[in-house]
C-alpha cells in the first residue's frame, strides 16, 4: 500500500459513503413510487438499454434458466423435507 495517503483514504470513504447515501435515496424513491428498487432498476435498464434492437426475453433461455432453478428448489425441498422429519423425531415425546 506505499503511495497511499490518509487524503487517498479519506476520499475513498467519501465516495463509498456517498454513492450509498445516493443508492438509498434512490431504493426509498422507488418505494415511494409503488415500486420496488429491483423493479426501479430493471425499468431503468430496459429503457436505457442502448442500441437499435431493445431487450428481448430469450424464451429459450429463460425456460432452461426456469428449469433449472425448479430442479434446484425441488432438491432443497427434499433436503428440508427430511431435516423436518429428523428434527420431528428427536422431539417427539419417547424418542
Amino acid at each position: 500500500m506505499s503511495g497511499l495517503t490518509q487524503r487517498d483514504f479519506e476520499r475513498l470513504l467519501e465516495f463509498r459513503v456517498t454513492l450509498r447515501r445516493f443508492q438509498r435515496w434512490s431504493e426509498d424513491q422507488a418505494k415511494a413510487a409503488g415500486l420496488t428498487h429491483v423493479q426501479h432498476q430493471l425499468l431503468v435498464a430496459i429503457k436505457g438499454h442502448p442500441g437499435d434492437m431493445p431487450p428481448t426475453v430469450g424464451e429459450e433461455i429463460l425456460q432452461r434458466l426456469i428449469r433449472a432453478h425448479l430442479d434446484r428448489l425441488h432438491e432443497l425441498a427434499a433436503v428440508l423435507d427430511d431435516f423436518v422429519t429428523r428434527h420431528d423425531a428427536a422431539v417427539a415425546p419417547g424418542a
